[in-house]
């Protein structure tokens, strides 16, 4: 074979690695397909579903003011199609997802600062919230 040849065959095989490669991360990334929010005596329940289960929970941190708890979760779409919604549910006013191309971080924007815990169930990610314990004077 001469040199163009090769070449030719090379940049081909390159651009076919790099196809098959994107397909590979594409079909790997997974979708948040719903939130559901519920109060119940004080305590908020959200229930997030994915469209594969989540491999371990995803990290997690919190901000007291303004009141926010942020998740982070890998190879994660966001597939709710719009990025906030509002849900003055409890002490939950509402939801933002940011989608990067390596990760999907959603916040939940609280009247207040909460505990959470957090939990999987499934192909879902169980979060309960309860208020945090107020410090005498305040």
């Amino acid at each position: 074979m001469n040199y163009i040849t090769r070449c030719l065959i090379g940049l081909v095989s390159a651009t076919l690695l790099c196809v098959s490669s994107t397909y590979a991360q594409e079909s790997e990334t997974n979708l948040i397909e719903s939130i559901a929010v519920a109060q119940q005596a004080g305590v908020l329940n959200i229930k997030l579903a994915f469209k594969e289960p989540l491999s371990a929970l995803p990290p997690g941190f919190s901000v007291a003011k303004p009141a926010r708890i942020a998740f982070d979760f890998s190879n994660t779409a966001n597939g709710l199609g719009r990025s906030s919604q509002v849900y003055n549910e409890g002490d939950l006013k509402s939801v933002n997802v940011v989608q990067t191309e390596e990760r999907t971080r959603l916040v939940l924007n609280l009247n207040q600062a909460m505990n959470y815990e957090a939990s999987l169930d499934g192909k879902n990610l169980l979060l309960v919230l309860s208020p945090s314990a107020k410090k005498d004077g305040m």
